[in-house]
């Protein structure tokens, strides 16, 4: 097996974003970038236009897949910080002080 491409400094910078940034926006991020990696490496490797439109046609899929995890995941989030500033109490103006 080949080793997986990676720009400069990706694999240092996804295990500090790992180590750092243990959010999922985090994850969501080196996931992406891993998926678009095996993509390129099995692209390369596609011995004719059949095989690159498989290739593509599986990925597409796949993306938009995880586009939709990933949309209903930051939602939630998204759901829980709206959530927890309706209930602090405003300090805007002296209101709730």
């Amino acid at each position: 097996m080949s080793p997986v491409l990676a720009p400069i400094g990706h694999r240092d910078g996804v295990k500090e974003c790992l180590l750092v940034e243990s959010r999922p926006s985090c994850l969501l991020k080196t996931q992406n970038v891993t998926a678009t990696f095996a993509f390129v490496r099995k692209l390369s490797q596609a011995k004719n236009f059949q095989e690159i439109v498989k290739i593509q046609t599986e990925f597409m899929s796949a993306q938009l897949n995880s586009f939709n995890d990933q949309a209903k995941i930051i939602g939630e989030i998204y759901t829980k910080a709206a959530t927890a500033v309706a209930k602090t109490p405003s300090t805007i103006d002296g209101v709730g002080s």
